[in-house]
């Protein structure tokens, strides 16, 4: 399944005139929509054949609960020059309601 998402963090940046900032943030993801991939299989003989292979879409507001969650990030920035920086980052996100979910990601920033 894939998720549409539209967040909004906040968050500080530890030492941010040094080579390496660790940062912590907080934030909000509002889930827009998502897709689940259908397959559809003949069994003959034990064994599958692919009879058809669908993408359906469907608004995931309508069938949630709980659309907006709650997430919890921490990163490490490396300075590249005085306005652009690149880092790694991991996120916890609730899935479903007791399960969470750890989101890698990667960034590149840019600071005025």
């Amino acid at each position: 399944m894939e998720l549409l998402l539209l967040s909004a963090d906040a968050g500080w940046t530890f030492r941010p005139q040094a080579k390496l900032q660790p940062w912590v943030g907080v934030g909000v993801q509002l889930a827009l929509a998502s897709w689940e991939r259908g397959e559809k299989y003949l069994v003959r003989d034990n064994e599958r054949y692919l009879q058809s292979r669908s993408k359906d879409t469907y608004n995931y507001l309508g069938t949630s609960r709980f659309p907006l969650l709650p997430t919890l990030e921490l990163g490490l920035q490396y300075r590249l020059s005085a306005h652009w920086s690149a880092g790694l980052n991991v996120g916890a996100v609730p899935n479903g309601q007791i399960l969470i979910r750890a989101t890698p990601g990667a960034e590149v920033r840019f600071r005025w």
